[in-house]
């Protein structure tokens, strides 16, 4: 049984418990993580669309085993649109600024 975070595709099933060899609990699941963006100190919600290394070896990796050090690759086609948001609101607010000012 595996004890810590995993995540699993949006199409995984589960084998039969006889051919199963490694049990992931579905609490220990995950399909989103917290993602910090070094220049905007800001935190987004984005969803994991694999795993790429984990440091504790090729077995952690294939099985989706999330932990400290692990490369994983997330979807950020929601975040562009959310820094087009940021840009033009301060572009904004930096034109208001100056007017008044």
């Amino acid at each position: 049984m595996v004890t810590k975070a995993t995540f699993v595709g949006p199409g995984f099933t589960r084998k039969p418990p006889k051919y199963e060899r490694f049990i992931r609990p579905t609490g220990l699941r995950f399909t989103k993580a917290h993602v910090t963006h070094p220049e905007l100190k800001c935190t987004f919600n984005l969803e994991i669309i694999g795993v790429k290394k984990n440091p504790n070896g090729p077995t952690y990796t294939s099985l989706g085993v999330i932990t400290k050090g692990t490369i994983i690759e997330v979807n950020t086609s929601s975040l562009s649109l959310k820094y087009q948001f940021i840009s033009v609101s301060l572009d904004i607010w930096l034109y208001f600024l100056r007017g008044v000012a």
